[in-house]
């Protein structure tokens, strides 16, 4: 329970304006869990297009967390089960992967805000997105279908475990 309250509070930093990630470049913050005094670092990039934003934390070198999320647009998890959906992505030319995505209001930010949470691959697609030069992550929008969101992910200077 305690990190998710971290996880909330770090993504109202970034959709409060006090730690924007600006398109096509990294942003980083750290924070201190008050209670445990545990510090948790966060990194945050834009899609190409400012719709999405993609957000990663960590406690220490272990990756805690991935997920996307949007202010304007409202994901639909609902191919796999009510709350889970593919989340396709693809990595420079590299031929197309799909990670286990889930819908969690839970994480949200705001009453227009929706995230879907990486399941448990985290550390897969860190593993490729910290290779590359571009991303295409595709989620799915409501009323609009699976969408395609570009990153440019050069210039992360993470590593986890």
């Amino acid at each position: 329970m305690k990190g998710m309250a971290v996880i909330l509070a770090m993504a109202s930093l970034f959709f409060a304006g006090r730690a924007q990630a600006q398109e096509n470049s990294w942003t980083y913050k750290e924070t201190k869990d008050p209670m445990t005094d545990a510090l948790t670092d966060t990194a945050a990039i834009k899609s190409v297009d400012g719709k999405v934003t993609l957000i990663m934390q960590r406690t220490g070198k272990s990756l805690y967390v991935m997920f996307f999320s949007a202010r304007d647009e409202q994901f639909l998890c609902i191919d796999v089960s009510p709350t889970v959906c593919n989340v396709g992505a693809r990595f420079d030319e590299a031929k197309a992967d799909t990670f286990c995505g889930m819908q969690d209001m839970r994480f949200s930010p705001g009453d227009s805000s929706h995230v879907i949470t990486l399941c448990g691959e985290s550390a897969k697609f860190f593993k490729k997105l910290s290779k590359s030069q571009m991303v295409k992550v595709q989620l799915p929008v409501f009323n609009k279908g699976p969408q395609v969101f570009e990153f440019r992910p050069a210039g992360l200077t993470w590593s986890i475990k």
